[in-house]
């Protein structure tokens, strides 16, 4: 099984210490827990995933195709 595969769309720094991300999933499956890094930038960690929500409800994972935002 790959990794997942993320589009970013949109990025914001909601609070001091906190990340949040508009993405595309592109590829495999994205669940709460997940480390996140960016394999461009030789696997940089950026955080553990903390939430995921989809439709302004909070989700526990994501699949290919979905447009979520992401917390880290």
């Amino acid at each position: 099984m790959s990794p997942p595969f993320l589009r970013n769309i949109k990025y914001d720094q909601c609070r001091q210490c906190c990340l949040c991300s508009q993405v595309r999933v592109e590829a495999g499956v994205i669940k709460t827990g997940t480390p996140i890094c960016v394999p461009s930038k030789e696997f940089i960690f950026l955080g553990i995933l903390t939430g995921i929500q989809h439709n302004n409800k909070d989700v526990d994972t994501a699949k290919k195709g979905d447009e979520v935002s992401l917390i880290l």
